[in-house]
C-alpha cells in the first residue's frame, strides 16, 4: 500500500439552499456520512454544519477520485434521508460542492471550525473559503480571470501567547500580480484560534 496523506475540506447544501436538515436527525446524517467515506477507505476528522449545509473533514485515499468520493457520500446520505427517515418532504442535495486541500498543521484549526459550525454561522464568524460551494466564475461568469481578487487565507503568524510561538490567523489576501500567481498578505483581520 502507498504511503499517503492527504487532508481536505468538503462542503455541500442542500437543494436550494433551503434548511431542511432538522436538529432532529442531524446526528444521525452526519453518522451516516462518516460511515460511507469510511467504507470508501477515506479517514473522517470530523462533520459538522447547519440546516442547510454539511461539512466534512476527511482524508480520502488517492485511489479514488475526490469527485466520485463525494459523489458516492452524498447520494447513500440522500436515499438515507429519503428512504430510512420518516418524513413529509422529498430530500435532495445540490448538484455542486466544494472542496480545499489543506496541510496537516491546519487540521485542529478546520476539525474545531467543522465542529463549530453553528457557533460560527449565529456570530458571522466563517471563513469564506470553508463555505464555498461553486467558484466566483462559475457565480458570476462575467467575473474576468486576470483582475485581482481579495480573499481569505489562512497561515501562521507569529505570536508570544502561543507556547510554539505561533498562532493562527486569518489574514485578508490581495493577488497584486495574477499574472505570476503572487499571493500577498495585505492586513490582518483576526486571530482564529
Amino acid at each position: 500500500m502507498p504511503y499517503w496523506r492527504l487532508f481536505y475540506h468538503f462542503v455541500w447544501g442542500t437543494k436550494n439552499r433551503e434548511p431542511l436538515i432538522a436538529s432532529k436527525w442531524e446526528n444521525s446524517l452526519h453518522n451516516v456520512i462518516a460511515a460511507k467515506a469510511t467504507e470508501l477507505d477515506a479517514f473522517v476528522h470530523a462533520v459538522g454544519g447547519i440546516k442547510d449545509h454539511v461539512h466534512l473533514v476527511v482524508s480520502v485515499p488517492p485511489k479514488i477520485a475526490l469527485s466520485t468520493f463525494i459523489g458516492q457520500v452524498k447520494g447513500n446520505s440522500s436515499h438515507f434521508v429519503n428512504h430510512e427517515l420518516d418524513l413529509d418532504m422529498h430530500f435532495a442535495w445540490q448538484a455542486e460542492y466544494g472542496v480545499v486541500s489543506f496541510g496537516g498543521k491546519m487540521l485542529d484549526v478546520v476539525v474545531r471550525y467543522t465542529k463549530s459550525q453553528r457557533k460560527h454561522h449565529a456570530e458571522g464568524a466563517t471563513i469564506a473559503m470553508l463555505e464555498r460551494v461553486a467558484s466566483e466564475v462559475a457565480l458570476n461568469p462575467r467575473a474576468e480571470r486576470a483582475k485581482p481578487q481579495r480573499g481569505w487565507v489562512l497561515a501562521r503568524r507569529a505570536s508570544l501567547f502561543q507556547p510554539d510561538g505561533f498562532s493562527l490567523g486569518l489574514l485578508r489576501a490581495t493577488r497584486t500580480r495574477p499574472q505570476e500567481n503572487l499571493c500577498f498578505v495585505s492586513s490582518c483581520v483576526e486571530s482564529f484560534s
